[in-house]
C-alpha cells in the first residue's frame, strides 16, 4: 500500500493555498463563481473515466447549488503553468482570469497499486485570498455510484463550509452518527458536527444511548483557515448514564415510598385500633396533619423526582484519564 495519506493530500493543499496575511472572507458567499482545478490524485494514476465521473459530479453539484462554473479548458491562452495549476499562487491568477471568486480543488485518493479502488475524496473551495474550505468523504463502495455519491456529498459540505466564512472550526465525526456532541458542557449537535469555535482549549464529550461516552480535550489556535478535527468510535456496551439514572431514580422512588406509606396508612385508618389489648385498644391510628402532611409532601416530591429521572435520563457521567490523572464528571439537566 502507498505511504500517501488523505491527511497529507488535503493538508498540503490547504497549507499551500493559505496566505500568511489572509484577511477575513472577502466575497459574498451566496454569489458563487467557481473555476474547477485539475484533479489531484497523489501517486495513484487515476483512469480517465474515474476522473471524468468525479469532475462531472462536482460540476453538476456546484451548479445545483447556484454556482456559475468555469472549466479550465474554457479559459483561453493559458500558460503551461496555469493549465497544470493544482495549488499555490497560480490559483489566485486562475480565479482572476476566470472572473471567479473561488477555485474548486478535488483530491481523489486511491492506492497506487489499484487506482480504480477510490477510497476517499476531498473537495476544497479556495477563495481569492487563499483560504481553503474543505470537506472529506469516504467512498463507501467500489463502483461509480459510490464515487459519485461521495463527490456530491463532499462538494455540498465544502460549499456549506465556505458559506460559514473563516474559521477556526471544530469538526467532529465518527460512529454512531446519531451521537450527541457536547462542547464545554453544552449540547451543540450530533455527529457529524462542524461549527465555528473560539480559539482556546475546549472540552468535547460525545454520548449515545447504549454506548460508553468518550471525552477529549482539544486546543484550537487562532487560524482562520483551521479545521480542528476529532474522530470518535464509541464502544457498545452498558450505558453508564443509564445505570446512573436508574440508581438515582430508583433510590428517589424508594425513599419517596418509604416516607409516604406511614402517613397514608395513618390517614386511611385514622381512629381505628392498631393494638387491641385485654382491657381495650391500647394504640389507635392517628393522622397528624403537621407531621404526616410534611412526610406526605416530601415523599411525594421524592417519588415524582425519581420518576422524572427514570423517564428523562437527565444525569450524564463521563470519565477521562491521562498520565496527569483521572477525572469523573457528572452533569445534570433539569
Amino acid at each position: 500500500m502507498p505511504t500517501l495519506t488523505l491527511r497529507s493530500l488535503s493538508g498540503a493543499l490547504v497549507c499551500a493555498l493559505a496566505l500568511a496575511a489572509a484577511p477575513a472572507h472577502a466575497q459574498d458567499t451566496n454569489d458563487l463563481h467557481a473555476v474547477i482545478l485539475p484533479v489531484v490524485s497523489g501517486r495513484a494514476s487515476l483512469p480517465a473515466d474515474t476522473r471524468g465521473i468525479a469532475l462531472g459530479v462536482l460540476h453538476r453539484t456546484l451548479e445545483e447549488r447556484g454556482a456559475v462554473v468555469v472549466t479550465m479548458d474554457s479559459l483561453p491562452d493559458l500558460s503551461p503553468e496555469l493549465a497544470a495549476c493544482e495549488s499555490g499562487a497560480c490559483v489566485q491568477e486562475l480565479i482572476r482570469r476566470a472572473g471567479a471568486n473561488v477555485a474548486v480543488a478535488l483530491a481523489v485518493w486511491a492506492p497506487a497499486d489499484d487506482p480504480t479502488l477510490v477510497e476517499a475524496v476531498v473537495v476544497s473551495l479556495i477563495d481569492s485570498v487563499g483560504q481553503s474550505f474543505d470537506a472529506r468523504v469516504a467512498v463507501e463502495g467500489d463502483d461509480s455510484a459510490a464515487l459519485s455519491a461521495a463527490v456530491g456529498q463532499a462538494a455540498r459540505a465544502a460549499h456549506e463550509h465556505y458559506q460559514m466564512g473563516p474559521g477556526p472550526f471544530l469538526f467532529v465525526d465518527g460512529t454512531p452518527d446519531v451521537a450527541a456532541v457536547h462542547v464545554d458542557g453544552t449540547l451543540v449537535g450530533a455527529i457529524p458536527y462542524r461549527e465555528r469555535v473560539e480559539p482556546g482549549t475546549h472540552d468535547v464529550l460525545v454520548t449515545a444511548e447504549g454506548y460508553a461516552s468518550e471525552r477529549r480535550t482539544i486546543t484550537v489556535t487562532a487560524d482562520i483557515a483551521l479545521t480542528a478535527r476529532l474522530s470518535f468510535e464509541l464502544e457498545t456496551g452498558s450505558d453508564p448514564n443509564g445505570v446512573a439514572n436508574a440508581l438515582l431514580g430508583g433510590a428517589l422512588v424508594a425513599a419517596g415510598v418509604a416516607l409516604a406509606v406511614p402517613p397514608l396508612v395513618n390517614l386511611g385508618l385514622d381512629g381505628q385500633c392498631a393494638d387491641e389489648g385485654a382491657s381495650g385498644c391500647r394504640v389507635r391510628y392517628a393522622f397528624d396533619p403537621a407531621r404526616d402532611g410534611a412526610l406526605l409532601a416530601i415523599g411525594g416530591a421524592l417519588l415524582v423526582a425519581g420518576i422524572v429521572v427514570l423517564a428523562a435520563q437527565p444525569i450524564r457521567l463521563s470519565a477521562s484519564a491521562s498520565s496527569q490523572g483521572a477525572r469523573l464528571q457528572i452533569e445534570g439537566t433539569f
